[in-house]
């Protein structure tokens, strides 16, 4: 199947409809390192925030969520850009207002779980790197394998946010460690 994608999305690159293709590099990570490796397509939009940066690292044993397991590393390889998708995970990162637009999309994640793993991130950072949701773009910012990361944004003030976290840079290396070191324990709580 993903020949036959590949072949069509080649067609319209050949027609000069697009000069780039990509892909969204959800799912089972082997899966998803064998497409990138294919050196099929130019870019990948990949999975990776806060709450679950397994896209980018090797995560400890004690680790429960959705495993994105090489998938940057595979990029790197391939060179293929990086499109980092759902920094805020849909919300919940950002704030803790909810609107209905908060859907956990990986198969073994769920609100609830989402909002107390936010929680337990942001008790550790503390309030020195800035907003919620400018840690969340930050976190990304820190990691050399993301090419550019998407935000969304239902008003101004969300770009505001973006634009104000690019300005301050990645996190430190001292609020990442902070952040392996509650991967490891699982967020300090059972799933």
């Amino acid at each position: 199947m993903t020949g036959e994608v590949a072949d069509a999305l080649d067609a319209v690159r050949e027609q000069g409809l697009t000069r780039f293709i990509g892909i969204t590099g959800l799912g089972e990570a082997a899966a998803v390192r064998g497409v990138v490796r294919s050196g099929r397509f130019d870019t990948a939009q990949v999975y990776y925030n806060l709450l679950n940066p397994s896209a980018g690292q090797t995560m400890p044993d004690a680790w429960e969520g959705h495993d994105f397991a090489g998938v940057l590393a595979a990029c790197r390889a391939a060179d293929v850009g990086v499109l980092n998708i759902r920094p805020f995970a849909g919300g919940v990162i950002a704030s803790d207002q909810r609107h209905g637009r908060e859907i956990p999309i990986t198969d073994d994640a769920d609100l609830d779980r989402e909002t107390r793993r936010a929680r337990a991130a942001f008790d550790v950072l503390g309030g020195e790197h800035g907003t919620r949701a400018q840690m969340a773009v930050r976190f990304s910012l820190a990691n050399p394998d993301i090419g550019a990361v998407v935000v969304g944004m239902a008003e101004p003030a969300h770009l505001e946010e973006a634009v104000a976290a690019a300005a301050r840079g990645p996190l430190p290396a001292s609020a990442l460690a902070e952040l392996r070191a509650l991967y490891a324990a699982n967020f300090h709580f059972a799933g």
